[in-house]
């Protein structure tokens, strides 16, 4: 996930229609490739939107972070004693995680069937 290379691509998203040219092709793409490896076809198109929307979440949220610098509101945020198991995990979930949450995201999710 480059965020630099392809700057605000969430943001575009935001209110298109999932039928647009661009979409519709990923989405093609990927389903093929998911039909090739032997999922049927609920799992291959499921898979294919969890992967799409899960893309887009992350996208935009470091692109909201790159706008506007989270700074420590989420460390700010998070309480040791109402949230203690977030405040515990704090540091996994830092903006400068993006990449690595992206690959781990993707991960699970093509290999968690």
């Amino acid at each position: 996930m480059d965020g630099e290379r392809h700057r605000d691509g969430a943001a575009l998203v935001v209110g298109t229609y999932a039928a647009e040219p661009h979409h519709l092709r990923l989405a093609e793409t990927l389903v093929t490739a998911l039909l090739d490896s032997g999922l049927d076809e609920r799992e291959a198109a499921w898979t294919t939107w969890t992967v799409i929307y899960f893309t887009l979440g992350l996208t935009q949220e470091q692109q909201a972070a790159e706008h506007q610098p989270l700074d420590d509101r989420l460390a700010n945020a998070v309480s040791r004693t109402t949230h203690p198991a977030l405040h515990r995990v704090l540091d996994h979930l830092s903006p400068g995680t993006f990449d690595d949450r992206f690959e781990y995201g993707l991960a699970a999710i093509l290999g968690g069937r």
